[in-house]
């Protein structure tokens, strides 16, 4: 063997040596990073699908709050926590919002569309809510003392442990809705609707019900100290003692 391709073939095997690598090993193809499930994920975009269910985008909430004003209108948008205190929001549609904590003392909410909004917490001390559509509606554990729901749409809705006190519901429809617990001490239910509704353990202390139709409401622990019932009928209903009504 020529001296020179000795030279060469000990010069290789010495540098394999000294990287620590077989003769044999070949280069292998680098594996890029596994990236982390939770790095830099985006929210998928969210549109109008066939269904009928309105989703938004996830702008800053001030954008979507500012959007509200101007427009009257977001479908199904997050606005919990918002600050829309004295808001002009009459006639606007907002059909499943989400307004969990909102703060909407005094703000105008008359004759607005808003079936299934979520207004659990939510601070509408008095607030303008003449003819608004709240049919489904969470409203418990809201302020709305004082507040104006003459003549509302609240069939249905959720108003338990809810503050009610010296609210105006005269004439509003509250058939099946819930108010278990609710605070309507002084509140004006005159010509109200409230049949099959839950008013258990409910202070009614002062109330007006005169000509309200509570047929078939649970008034089981409710608190009728002081009500005016005039004309008021409870047919089917159970009352504060547990008998039913006849």
């Amino acid at each position: 063997m020529p001296t020179t391709k000795l030279i060469h073939g000990a010069a290789i095997f010495l540098l394999t040596l000294a990287s620590g690598c077989s003769v044999n090993d070949q280069p292998q193809a680098a594996t890029p990073p596994t990236p982390l499930a939770t790095e830099n994920k985006v929210t998928p975009a969210k549109e109008a699908t066939a269904s009928g269910v309105v989703y938004q985008s996830s702008p800053p909430p001030p954008s979507l709050v500012k959007h509200l004003l101007q427009t009257k209108g977001c479908t199904r948008c997050d606005l919990e926590g918002a600050n829309l205190q004295g808001a002009d929001l009459a006639e606007a549609r907002m059909e499943g919002v989400d307004l969990q904590g909102a703060n909407l003392q005094g703000a105008n909410l008359s004759e607005a569309e808003a079936e299934e909004v979520d207004l659990e917490g939510a601070n509408l001390q008095g607030a303008l809510l003449t003819k608004a559509e709240l049919e489904e509606a969470y409203l418990n554990r809201a302020n709305l003392q004082g507040a104006n729901l003459d003549e509302a749409e609240l069939e249905g809705a959720i108003l338990d442990e809810t503050n009610l006190s010296r609210a105006n519901l005269n004439e509003a429809d509250l058939d099946a809705a819930n108010l278990n617990a609710a605070n309507l001490r002084s509140a004006n239910l005159e010509g109200a609707s409230l049949r099959k509704a839950g008013l258990t353990n409910a202070n009614l202390q002062g109330a007006n019900l005169r000509k309200a139709d509570l047929e078939g409401a649970n008034l089981k622990g409710a608190n009728l100290k002081g009500a005016i019932l005039e004309q008021t009928k409870l047919t089917g209903a159970t009352m504060p003692d547990g008998t039913t009504y006849k």
